[in-house]
């Protein structure tokens, strides 16, 4: 069985911020990156494990999964995929995470 667990990016820069032209280049605010440390902290009390981190390809989300793995000292890969992108299909992220080694074959 597959355990998932879906985490929204911290707080970024605020849309029409100067100099982000385009939404998925819009940063985490210091406060952001804070708030994703402090989830960081509560997940490991929790002591939850992962086998793998997924993120959509927007600076922010990226952001998010790397503070998350630096706080959690996780030595995975990041995997980046457009199945999380904004409007994306839900059912291509399950097929995306079928195809992943170790994956179960149905969810």
């Amino acid at each position: 069985m597959m355990t998932l667990y879906l985490m929204r990016h911290g707080a970024a820069v605020e849309r029409g911020a100067p100099g982000f032209d385009c939404d998925r280049e819009r940063p985490l605010t210091a406060k952001g990156e804070e708030r994703i440390r402090h989830v960081a902290e509560a997940l490991d009390q929790m002591e939850i494990a992962f086998d793998a981190v997924l993120s959509s390809p927007l600076i922010r989300a990226q952001q998010t999964a790397s503070t998350l793995m630096d706080e959690l000292k996780l030595k995975l890969p990041l995997l980046q995929t457009e199945h999380l992108a904004p409007g994306a299909d839900p059912k291509g992220l399950i097929e995306f995470l079928q195809e992943q080694p170790g994956s179960p074959n149905t969810l």
